[in-house]
């Protein structure tokens, strides 16, 4: 079986939607979806990560998942190198005309123990394996080369980057003997108000990146190219054009907005899971006996009625019941970087660069 017909046979079966797998496997729903249309093909089998977690949440034996996932790609690799079987008999032919008159008696007796297909497709694998050895070697001669330059290509308006495109923040710092052209180049920066666009090379890889001036420094954010985001166009479950709210609950939720509208301090927002978990510790570490509660299940498939959730949220904010409970500091922000296509690991933007706290 097709590891996208068990996971649409398990979800069916447990009654889950296809958001409640993304969610569990940590993965965009776009990306469960084309799973299961065979867009695209399952992760390689050594992608523990993933495949526990579906297998978990679809409740699935260990490690069923990744075999089922290593037959299907072997079979989707056979039937794209297999040769069409009325060719298979000129291949043998070929073969026997380019083979030495010696050799000829002992290849005939080969094809007559081996069934037509299994010998030609293990000479197109052995032809494939050279031809990708010879593009990897080819490839390397393009590969960048590493550099201790970034170099700018051009000043941009900050407001025009989506932030979307951003990765990974660090903080510059100037070379021994550049201290005067560093802070020349953050004090013209700040008085144009602009942000440089550079690229740079770390390692094997080109980065596309942001320079803009802090107070006193230069921050360097590297950025997603426009080919490694996902476009809103290929979202599913998105509203159509005839979703749309009515008037009233338009003003509502403008008030609401309204009403909740603050100077941003990035201070006042706490990593509320790290204090509990940090507390949790200490008293542990105290001798205290710790009793996990399982948390309450939230009923499934309620309808809400969005002026009646409006009205109460609209007089918790006026009252600042919403801010003394910490649920305007804890409200999903806009996932932006969950419509990434990939996502990679922090590496340092220069020599003697600091990661920043935050990203």
């Amino acid at each position: 079986m097709e590891i996208g017909l068990l996971i649409k046979r398990r979800l069916e079966e447990l009654q889950m939607e296809q958001g409640d797998l993304a969610a569990a496997a940590q993965v965009t729903e776009s990306y469960i979806s084309q799973l299961l249309t065979r867009k695209k093909l399952p992760p390689a089998p050594a992608r523990t990560d993933i495949y526990e977690k579906i297998g978990s949440f679809l409740k699935l034996p260990a490690g069923e998942l990744a075999k089922l996932a290593e037959h299907q790609r072997i079979a989707e690799l056979k039937k794209n190198i297999a040769p069409p079987a009325p060719l298979f008999k000129d291949v043998r032919e070929l073969i026997l005309q380019k083979s030495r008159p010696v050799k000829q008696k002992q290849i005939r007796a080969i094809f007559e123990k081996e069934p037509f297909g299994e010998l030609e497709r293990l000479v197109t694998q052995k032809l494939l394996d050279i031809v990708r050895r010879v593009a990897k070697e080819e490839l390397e001669a393009f590969n960048p080369r590493a550099t201790k330059a970034i170099e700018i290509e051009d000043f941009v308006d900050l407001a025009q980057i989506d932030p979307i495109y951003y990765d990974h923040t660090y903080y510059l710092v100037p070379d021994r003997g550049a201290d005067k052209p560093y802070a020349l180049l953050v004090e013209a920066m700040k008085r144009a108000g602009k942000v440089g666009i550079a690229r740079f090379v770390l390692r094997t890889k080109q980065y596309l990146a942001a320079v803009r001036p802090m107070k006193h420094a230069l921050a360097i954010s590297t950025m997603l190219y426009a080919d490694e985001v996902v476009s809103e166009e290929d979202l599913e479950a998105l509203p159509d054009a005839r979703t749309k709210p009515g008037e009233r609950e338009l003003k509502m939720a403008e008030q609401l907005i309204g009403t909740l509208s603050a100077d941003f301090d990035v201070k006042k927002y706490k990593d509320d899971y790290r204090e509990q978990v940090l507390a949790l510790l200490e008293r542990k570490a105290e001798g205290e006996e710790i009793v996990a509660q399982e948390p309450a299940e939230e009923p499934r498939g309620k309808v809400v009625n969005l002026m009646e959730a409006l009205q109460k949220s609209l007089a918790a904010a006026k009252s600042g019941d919403l801010r003394e409970r910490g649920e305007v500091r804890r409200a999903p922000e806009p996932e932006h970087r969950a419509a990434a296509k990939t996502a990679r690991a922090p590496h340092k933007a220069s020599r003697g660069g600091r990661k920043r706290k935050s990203g």
